[in-house]
C-alpha cells in the first residue's frame, strides 16, 4: 500500500484522538477589574482630659461684678487616658487594562473611598491613575501617574517593572500601580509573580513585600491634625482564578504589625 493511500486515515485518526479546540492560552485584547478592598490599622491616642496653669498673668483684673481674675499665660494640659482605635478605609474601583498590541499595555484605575475612624468618619475624593508599559519577551517597564486618598503616598509617579517570562514566572515591581482595590495593595510592592499581565486563561499570582500605611509604636499625644501612622513592610498576596472562558475571581490581601488589608473581585477578559 502507498503512502498517499494511508495519510488520510492517519489525519482522521489523529482528528479523533486529539480533536482541535479552542486553546485556553489565547490572548485577550481588554481585561475590566470590578473590585472593593478594605485597608486598617491600629493606633493608640490621648484622650485630653483637662490640665493646668503653670503662669498667670499679673495683676489680677477685679470688677465688683465678676470678682478678681487673670489671664493663663501658659497652660500645660494634661492627657490622662491612653486610647485605642482604628482607621478604616473602604474602597471601589474599577480597573481597566488594554493591549493595542503584544508589546504594549496601557492601564487606568478609577473608584471612591469612605474612611471611618473615631477622629472622623466621611468620604474621600477619588482615586485615580494610568499606566503606559512596553512589555517585552522577558523584561517589562513602565511608568505614568496616581492621585487619590485611599492609601497614604497614592500621590505621585506610578511606575511598573518586570524581569522574566511575560506569561511565566518572573520578579515584578509597582509603585503606585493603578489598581481598583489601592487599599488592598499598598503604595509599592514587589516579589514574585506568575502571569500576572492577566491577557490569558490561567491561574496567576504575585507575593512579595510591600509597603503600606499602620499605626505607630509609640502613642502620640494629638489629635487628628499630627501624625498617626508609619509606613510599615508587609507581606501580600495576590491571586486570580479563572472562572470561565472570560472571567476570573481575584482576591488579594497584606499583613503588616498593626495593619491589613483585603480586596476581592471580578475580571472579565474581552476580545481575541
Amino acid at each position: 500500500m502507498r503512502l498517499r493511500h494511508v495519510v488520510p486515515f492517519l489525519l482522521l485518526f489523529a482528528w479523533q484522538a486529539t480533536p482541535p479546540t479552542e486553546s485556553r492560552d489565547r490572548p485577550s485584547r481588554l481585561r475590566l477589574w470590578l473590585g472593593r478592598g478594605t485597608s486598617s490599622y491600629d493606633y493608640a491616642y490621648w484622650g485630653t482630659g483637662g490640665g493646668q496653669c503653670l503662669a498667670w498673668e499679673e495683676p489680677r483684673t477685679c470688677c465688683s461684678d465678676c470678682g478678681c481674675y487673670c489671664n493663663c499665660l501658659r497652660y500645660a494640659p494634661t492627657y490622662p487616658e491612653r486610647r485605642e482605635a482604628k482607621d478604616k478605609t473602604s474602597t471601589a474601583g474599577i480597573q481597566v487594562d488594554a493591549w493595542p498590541s503584544p508589546a504594549m499595555r496601557v492601564s487606568a484605575a478609577y473608584g471612591s473611598a469612605y474612611q471611618t475612624d473615631p477622629l472622623g468618619t466621611g468620604s474621600l475624593p477619588e482615586f485615580a491613575g494610568g499606566l503606559v508599559a512596553w512589555e517585552g519577551r522577558h523584561a517589562g517597564l513602565g511608568g505614568g501617574w496616581a492621585n487619590g486618598p485611599a492609601q497614604p503616598g497614592y500621590h505621585g509617579l506610578a511606575a511598573y517593572a518586570r524581569l522574566g517570562s511575560l506569561d511565566g514566572p518572573q520578579f515584578r515591581a509597582d509603585l503606585r500601580a493603578p489598581t481598583a482595590t489601592p487599599g488592598a495593595t499598598g503604595w509599592v510592592r514587589a516579589g514574585f509573580a506568575y502571569n500576572q499581565q492577566g491577557r490569558r486563561e490561567n491561574i496567576a499570582a504575585f507575593l512579595g513585600i510591600s509597603a503600606v500605611e499602620a499605626g505607630p509604636d509609640t502613642a502620640y499625644p494629638t489629635d487628628r491634625g499630627s501624625a498617626l501612622a508609619v509606613t510599615r513592610p508587609a507581606f501580600f498576596a495576590d491571586v486570580a482564578l479563572p472562572l470561565g472562558r472570560h472571567l476570573d475571581l481575584f482576591g488579594r490581601g497584606h499583613f503588616a504589625k498593626k495593619a491589613r488589608g483585603l480586596g476581592f473581585g471580578l475580571a472579565l477578559r474581552l476580545g481575541p
